[in-house]
């Protein structure tokens, strides 16, 4: 296909590679000789006999890379697993990285964009333009949606994104995304029954500076408030094996280290995605809140256009800790966000556990925000979902696009000085495996929350 219509074609599929089990002998073992390599001898050397499965055969999740003559440039395994119990983690896995007459190209596997070292890391070290990303995620509301973490993610790193989702009744969204200008072209179906081709012309070089479109067209310039920059971390390049336990345990948020805090109805806990959030209510039509979590504080100013917010409930949450929402989590990974959303419709008794909770429908808009956190690392993900229907009966939800707000990567901050056009449900910023959890500072943090 790719030879015949003259594109660069990058696929996702199942990848069987032979090995020699050391309980099996050469000379009655059925399992076929590893044949070399076409691309390095790495690949083939990589495999270990110490952990070679019973059957001879590994399994892998593996993109392939086919130029415009049909041949192979680059095979990329998917380093962490995400409740895939057919593929095995590879003990090595070559970078995929690639380069055409219109850029140089990265392309890893869906959930290893939650792993520094596997996504951005690649890209910086690289001076990567474009990545390329099949996927396979769920409809993860209110936070992580695919259009949410992937159009998030372009913006923080600066490069453009295409990434290409599995259709069903719980899994839409697909786009191509700039670093620089924003969503380019975007499907989301919540049906997941159309099928559609996304075309779209994005700038073919990297943009250095990281200053997105949406903070170039904010008219009026504001005063970000100034914080001390972290000192960079040690061991930031020490990369853990993959697969085995990582020895940074969970830590436990709970503890109220005010009792006048702690008493305050506003301030409490809910599960979001399986782990448990902080959140504060926005109970005014403006203010400013902080919410914290260990030594992640996320700050919020805001002014709700609507009165009373149209009757429905809002609020700032956060979460700062490794996202394993079981024992058997096979691969944790560290996790920092700072939203802004609106909590699901309930009776106004229960509507702390209704924060959190997947919602479709919004009808509350935003006059101004500005939105920050002290994050761990150098470049944050922003993404602000909005509802284009204001509930009026069906599902429209879409990015809202820059113009109507921008970021600083390097103050932690999303904003929007004029407003957001359009009813509000979440505006987010996260963080995907920081560095390591400094151990040495102390886990004694303030954590403003109400145990519940």
């Amino acid at each position: 296909m790719a030879q015949v219509y003259k594109v660069m074609i990058v696929a996702n599929m199942g990848e069987v590679e032979y090995c020699q089990p050391l309980s099996s002998s050469a000379a009655t073992s059925p399992v076929p000789s590893l044949a070399p390599s076409s691309l390095t001898p790495q690949s083939t050397t990589a495999i270990s006999a110490g952990n070679c499965p019973a059957d001879g055969r590994y399994h892998f999740n593996t993109n392939v890379v086919f130029d415009d003559y049909g041949r192979l440039l680059v095979r990329y395994r998917k380093q962490h697993l995400f409740a895939e119990p057919a593929f095995d983690t590879p003990s090595f896995s070559e970078p995929g990285i690639f380069t055409t007459d219109f850029g140089s190209f990265a392309t890893f596997t869906c959930y290893d964009i939650n792993f520094y070292y596997s996504s951005a890391a690649v890209v910086f070290q690289n001076n990567i333009s474009n990545v390329a990303v099949p996927i396979n995620w769920a409809d993860a509301l209110p936070v992580s949606l695919p259009l949410q973490t992937f159009s998030g993610w372009a913006l923080g790193t600066g490069v453009n994104v295409l990434a290409a989702n599995i259709r069903t009744e719980t899994q839409s969204g697909s786009g191509i995304f700039s670093g620089i200008s924003g969503d380019m072209a975007y499907v989301y179906d919540v049906d997941g029954t159309s099928t559609e081709l996304l075309v779209a012309d994005i700038p073919c070089h990297k943009q250095t500076n990281r200053v997105s479109k949406g903070e170039r067209l904010q008219s009026n310039k504001t005063e970000m408030h100034k914080k001390e920059r972290k000192p960079e971390r040690e061991n930031r390049n020490t990369n853990k094996k993959k697969n085995s336990k990582r020895n940074v345990k969970s830590i436990s948020v709970t503890k109220v280290i005010a009792e006048k805090k702690a008493t305050s109805s506003k301030y409490f806990q809910n599960d979001v995605l399986g782990v448990l959030f902080n959140f504060t209510y926005l109970e005014e039509s403006s203010g400013n809140l902080t919410v914290c979590s260990l030594d992640l504080c996320c700050k919020l100013d805001y002014s709700a256009k609507d009165a009373l917010f149209s009757g429905e409930t809002y609020a700032l949450g956060v979460y700062n800790n490794l996202y394993n929402t079981s024992d058997n989590f096979e691969d944790p990974f560290w996790w920092q966000v700072c939203v802004l959303l609106k909590c699901a419709d309930s009776p106004n008794s229960n509507r702390s556990t209704a924060c959190g909770q997947p919602v479709y429908q919004a009808k509350t808009t935003f006059e101004s925000f500005k939105m920050s956190g002290n994050f761990w690392v150098k470049f944050i993900s922003p993404s602000i979902l909005v509802d284009k229907a204001r509930s009026q009966g069906k599902v429209d939800l879409e990015l809202s696009p820059l113009g109507e707000w921008g970021f600083d990567n390097q103050k932690e901050v999303m904003y929007s000085l004029k407003g957001v056009n359009d009813a509000l449900v979440s505006a987010t910023l996260q963080v995907f495996e920081p560095d390591k959890h400094d151990s040495s500072k102390g886990l004694d943090v303030e954590c403003y929350c109400k145990q519940v």
